[in-house]
């Protein structure tokens, strides 16, 4: 967690596996990769980054050198449409490495327990690299 600190506000490349739900609809849940993963604060289980596409407000004053690489996200969602085609009927899984500004929650705040909390949010700059596996 004290890499993640350091690293809030930044723009990070981060690499490992996005879950795709069996739906399709959602691709938003970078987990960590065994070697480089890091803990969520307080628990014994591996920090998963949820990845946020850039709001309106984001967009109004992006840090300087950001630019969201459309192209990149609708590779990844031709990604996802051959995932569930290939195998609709479970959770897929697309190894990514991802480009965006990182975002780290200190503390985890009340949710109610439908909703995950999640230690960092990566709004989303670029895909690099997918691999749907």
């Amino acid at each position: 967690m004290k890499q993640l600190k350091v690293l809030n506000g930044k723009t990070v490349t981060l690499r490992g596996p996005v879950l795709v739900a069996k739906s399709g609809l959602y691709a938003d849940e970078l987990l960590p990769t065994a070697a480089e993963s890091c803990t969520a604060p307080k628990t014994p289980f591996p920090a998963q980054i949820k990845i946020d596409p850039p709001d309106f407000h984001f967009l109004k004053n992006p840090p300087p050198g950001y630019k969201l690489d459309q192209d990149s996200v609708s590779r990844f969602q031709e990604a996802i449409k051959r995932a569930q085609l290939r195998n609709p009927s479970s959770t897929n899984q697309i190894s990514v490495v991802v480009q965006g500004v990182l975002t780290v929650n200190e503390e985890k705040p009340f949710v109610r327990k439908r909703d995950k909390w999640y230690p960092a949010h990566l709004i989303l700059q670029s895909y690099k690299s997918i691999e749907p596996q």
